[in-house]
């Protein structure tokens, strides 16, 4: 599975998610306003039956009947106090059948605001119907707690299928992260095994050009660099099975690696081909004792690439320049070459894993070198910077900084 496809997947979970959200969040909303109407129809039931309770009691109606008429608001008072506690004790009654306990109002009178509940009884015969209102300071805080078992559910929720998420898409990355890996080690192992293999190739053929012309002079030097090369061959294919692992590029970058050492190490491995193709080697360097810190197995690897491209895309007698020089608290070091070079809008993608230019197609290779180098490069926290022009040479430059 590709970047694009787990960036696309995460994208569908991210919106499934808000969806989810989207519908928990309609889903509360709609269940405080049945809580609100069931308050509502429970209210009033009570309310009735606690109506036509008080009807039947004759204290409550002997005192309405000597009641008074507020002035300006028509609201009725009842002369005692104990008349109007027997109503409110009715009403509590009635309420708590219904599972409603929480503070509330009472009022006897004509009219009533939108937050009051109302009653009508002809309790009192000579002022006609009479309305029973009630109040409810914490009506929204009940219903509030009507609702939060299901908002507990409802958040539960919504944190498990963000873990499950969470998890999914880590899952994912680190799938991917050892895919990039396996695929990594596989490329970096073939192209390890490519020089050696090239090297034994070129020797067999030169040793195999000696003795079709009766010369031997240099059979024990081709037999010793086939030797050479052979050993180096089943000493990484071992290195590579033996550590069974997918460690990255960079393991092990803690060693001081003599720059002059590396430099010679890699033109020693390439000696029969630089031999062959009759190519000029430079090497500049303004300090001798410069070192780098890093892993040498891996940047070998990555000048061995570097090398082997640029003998691959000479087009007459390869010409190789060496410089190795320090610039403040950065070290450098730089590949010249006289090769096809890379035409302008090729640059950056030259770098890419497996892509090939145009100048490339004809040649042997399978678009590994530029990128495993670069990757190396930068594993090991220094830059990698190409310069090219089509048809006079390619330059390559390796900054580590001392830090």
């Amino acid at each position: 599975m590709n970047q694009k496809r787990i960036t696309i997947l995460a994208l569908g979970l991210g919106i499934l998610i808000l969806g989810m959200l989207f519908i928990q969040v309609n889903l509360l909303i709609r269940s405080a306003e049945i809580q609100k109407k069931q308050f509502q129809q429970k209210v009033n039931l009570a309310l009735c039956s606690a109506v036509e309770k008080i009807s039947k009691d004759q204290d409550v109606c002997d005192a309405l009947s000597s009641c008074s008429i507020g002035p300006g608001n028509g609201t009725i008072n009842l002369l005692g106090s104990q008349d109007m506690n027997r109503v409110e004790q009715v009403i509590r009654t009635e309420l708590e059948d219904f599972g409603i306990q929480i503070p509330f109002k009472v009022g006897l009178g004509e009219t009533k605001s939108k937050d009051q509940f109302q009653a009508t009884s002809n309790v009192l015969p000579d002022l006609g119907l009479v309305n029973v209102f009630l109040e409810f300071p914490t009506r929204e805080d009940f219903i509030r707690s009507e609702l939060k078992g299901m908002f507990l559910i409802s958040f539960l929720l919504v944190i498990l299928i963000m873990g499950v998420f969470f998890f999914a898409l880590r899952s994912l990355s680190l799938q991917q992260k050892a895919y990039n890996l396996t695929v990594d080690h596989i490329d970096t192992l073939s192209h390890q095994l490519k020089t050696p293999i090239n090297n034994i190739s070129l020797g067999l053929k030169l040793l195999s050009r000696e003795v079709e012309n009766g010369q031997g002079s240099q059979t024990l030097e081709y037999l010793g660099m086939i030797q050479n090369e052979s050993n180096k061959l089943k000493e990484r294919v071992e290195k590579s099975l033996g550590t069974g692992s997918l460690e990255p590029l960079s393991a092990g970058m803690d060693n001081d690696i003599r720059v002059h050492d590396l430099i010679q190490k890699v033109l020693e491995n390439f000696k029969v081909r630089i031999d062959e193709s009759n190519a000029i080697v430079e090497i500049e360097e303004t300090d001798p004792e410069m070192f780098i810190k890093g892993n040498p197995s891996s940047m070998e690897m990555a000048l061995n690439a570097l090398v082997d491209n640029s003998l691959k895309f000479s087009t007459g007698q390869p010409k190789l320049s060496f410089r190795a020089w320090k610039e403040g608290s950065n070290s450098r070091i730089s590949l010249q070459d006289n090769g096809v070079g890379i035409p302008k809008p090729e640059i950056f993608r030259v770098q890419e894993k497996h892509f090939r230019g145009n100048n490339g197609e004809n040649r042997e290779g399978h678009g590994i070198g530029l990128y495993s180098s670069k990757k190396i490069v930068e594993n090991h926290g220094g830059k990698f910077l190409l310069k090219s022009k089509e048809g006079i040479g390619t330059e390559i430059i390796l900054e580590f900084t001392e830090s």
